[in-house]
Protein backbone atom coordinates (compact mmCIF):
# COMPACT_ATOMS: atom_id res chain seq x y z
CA UNK A 1 0.00 0.00 0.00
CA UNK A 2 1.60 3.51 -0.75
CA UNK A 3 0.39 6.64 1.35
CA UNK A 4 0.69 9.86 -0.86
CA UNK A 5 -0.26 13.34 -0.37
CA UNK A 6 -1.39 16.11 -2.47
CA UNK A 7 1.46 18.37 -4.16
CA UNK A 8 -0.50 20.28 -6.38
CA UNK A 9 -4.03 19.51 -7.40
CA UNK A 10 -2.96 17.03 -10.02
CA UNK A 11 0.32 15.73 -8.85
CA UNK A 12 0.81 13.15 -5.96
CA UNK A 13 4.09 11.96 -4.23
CA UNK A 14 4.50 8.99 -2.56
CA UNK A 15 6.02 9.83 1.26
CA UNK A 16 5.16 6.15 3.01
CA UNK A 17 5.47 2.90 1.55
CA UNK A 18 4.04 -0.05 3.74
CA UNK A 19 4.26 -3.56 3.61
CA UNK A 20 0.24 -5.08 2.97
CA UNK A 21 0.87 -7.91 4.92
CA UNK A 22 2.94 -6.89 7.87
CA UNK A 23 2.37 -2.96 7.95
CA UNK A 24 5.77 -2.85 8.12
CA UNK A 25 6.59 1.02 6.64
CA UNK A 26 9.69 2.57 4.53
CA UNK A 27 10.50 5.89 3.35
CA UNK A 28 10.71 5.71 -0.73
CA UNK A 29 14.41 6.85 -0.81
CA UNK A 30 15.03 3.34 0.81
CA UNK A 31 12.37 1.60 -0.90
CA UNK A 32 13.89 -0.17 -4.05
CA UNK A 33 16.35 -1.87 -2.10
CA UNK A 34 13.87 -3.34 0.60
CA UNK A 35 10.07 -3.65 -1.30
CA UNK A 36 8.25 -5.94 -3.61
CA UNK A 37 5.81 -3.54 -5.94
CA UNK A 38 2.94 -5.42 -7.55
CA UNK A 39 0.62 -4.60 -9.98
CA UNK A 40 -1.77 -6.90 -11.65
CA UNK A 41 -4.96 -6.26 -14.10
CA UNK A 42 -6.75 -9.38 -14.22
CA UNK A 43 -8.31 -10.40 -17.87
CA UNK A 44 -11.17 -11.81 -19.11
CA UNK A 45 -12.58 -15.16 -17.30
CA UNK A 46 -11.49 -14.09 -13.75
CA UNK A 47 -13.66 -13.83 -11.01
CA UNK A 48 -11.76 -9.84 -11.42
CA UNK A 49 -12.27 -9.15 -14.59
CA UNK A 50 -11.12 -5.79 -15.09
CA UNK A 51 -9.77 -5.10 -11.74
CA UNK A 52 -6.35 -4.59 -11.12
CA UNK A 53 -4.91 -5.35 -7.49
CA UNK A 54 -1.68 -3.33 -6.46
CA UNK A 55 0.60 -4.12 -3.52
CA UNK A 56 3.93 -3.82 -1.46
CA UNK A 57 5.72 -6.22 -0.24
CA UNK A 58 8.85 -6.10 2.47
CA UNK A 59 11.72 -8.52 2.04
CA UNK A 60 11.11 -10.32 4.77
CA UNK A 61 7.43 -11.07 3.96
CA UNK A 62 8.35 -11.96 0.35
CA UNK A 63 11.08 -14.62 1.77
CA UNK A 64 7.88 -16.22 3.73
CA UNK A 65 5.66 -16.16 0.36
CA UNK A 66 8.64 -17.82 -1.46
CA UNK A 67 8.84 -20.81 1.46
CA UNK A 68 5.31 -21.57 1.00
CA UNK A 69 5.52 -22.33 -2.76
CA UNK A 70 5.34 -25.85 -4.03
CA UNK A 71 7.36 -25.03 -7.23
CA UNK A 72 10.04 -23.14 -6.14
CA UNK A 73 11.56 -20.34 -8.71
Amino acid sequence: MRQTKKIVRVTTETDLIICNMCGKHVSPLKYHDTFLSVNKTWGYGSPHDGETHSFELCEECYEKLLADFKVKI
